[in-house]
């Protein structure tokens, strides 16, 4: 399909000589000024936008239109978003080709609602589409779009599973926790790394089996990833108020990493587990301290500072640990913010 362009009307044209704005308040006036033009003023600037990514004669109508899209999502401005995001969504089932399409769902990401789910939704099965609508669905994050996403994900291989899973990860919704679990073994190397970011992100308790089991490949890459999971996964249960399962979680990762060459997720875990247990992580931290390796020490030594400054003034503690971190290192830097956190406590 290929939109006729002609002569804009006088309203774009006089928008087009003066964008883009320079500033966000500068482009107020226009965007009031073409919203006055209700959908018409939308569907001309769509037909002027172009159907090929990167046409040069489109470049005034797509500054034109993202500007419309955001200044439609600002707050009180119901009749504008429902304007802007009714008119985008009523060109998706069309004929334009995919560039413009894709181009449609940006702006909807920003201005899209419940309402647009379905015209959303109905681009999750094609390969090049289902990245901007699923991004476009997780942007308007309700319980329509989250079902959308998981509706798709059941027939969903490849690429287009990755970027489902992905955008349901991102979501508060735990209906799709079940199948995303079946994904973390699936054979695809990538679906599984994207379940595991899901379910970790999602701060899910049943997934810890999951995750641990994966950190244990050989794969370097993979149990990297799969170690971030973990990481991840125990401060998103923290977050939620399942301390004792995000200790418990660490500490069999931890109990996993003991060789030489494991020193780094040592730390990571170390960092985690004072981040998410507070106190609980005291002994640990101490230990580190001790450790013959520098590679392990002044590293224990820095999340010493940070957890000694959690625990606060009047906490025993802080002080043991603070001055423990003086003397595990010699980084200059190190030995400065403990000293000064020991006078900053009061002790």
């Amino acid at each position: 399909m290929k939109d006729s362009q002609g002569e804009p009307s006088a309203a774009l044209a006089d928008a087009f000589k003066k964008m883009p704005a320079p500033t966000p308040q500068a482009a107020e006036p226009l965007c009031k000024a073409l919203l006055a033009g209700g959908k018409k003023t939308v569907d001309e600037l769509l037909a002027r936008v172009g159907q090929t990514f990167g046409d040069a004669d489109g470049v005034k109508a797509k500054y034109a239109l993202h500007a419309v899209a955001v200044y439609s999502a600002r707050p009180g401005a119901d009749a504008d978003r429902t304007m802007v995001a009714e008119a985008l969504a009523s060109r998706l089932a069309g004929r334009d080709s995919k560039d413009l399409k894709a181009f449609i769902v940006r702006q909807l990401q920003w201005c899209g609602r419940p309402d647009e789910v379905p015209a959303l939704a109905r681009l999750l099965s094609d390969e090049v589409l289902c990245e901007p609508a699923a991004q476009a669905l997780g942007a308007i994050g309700d319980a329509k779009a989250a079902a959308a996403l998981a509706a798709a994900l059941g027939s969903a291989k490849g690429k287009r599973r990755v970027t489902l899973i992905t955008a349901l990860g991102r979501l508060p919704d735990a209906s799709a926790l079940g199948a995303i679990r079946t994904a973390a073994r699936d054979a695809d190397r990538d679906v599984r790394l994207a379940a595991l970011y899901a379910l970790a992100n999602a701060g899910d308790p049943e997934a810890a089996g999951i995750c641990l089991e994966a950190a244990r490949v050989k794969a370097p890459f993979e149990r990297s990833q799969a170690t971030d999971a973990c990481l991840l996964l125990a401060r998103r249960l923290a977050q939620r108020g399942r301390r004792r399962e995000a200790q418990e979680l660490l500490r069999r990762l931890q109990a996993d990493r003991k060789g030489d060459a494991d020193v780094h997720d040592r730390c990571a875990i170390l960092q985690t587990l004072a981040e998410t247990v507070g106190a609980d992580a005291v002994g640990d931290v101490m230990a580190a301290m001790d450790a013959k390796d520098a590679a392990c020490r002044v590293p224990a030594a820095r999340t010493a500072i940070g957890l000694a400054r959690s625990l606060g003034a009047g906490k025993a503690d802080a002080r043991t640990l603070l001055d423990k971190a003086v003397k595990a290192t010699s980084e200059d830097a190190v030995i400065h913010q403990a000293k000064a956190l020991l006078a900053a406590l009061g002790t």
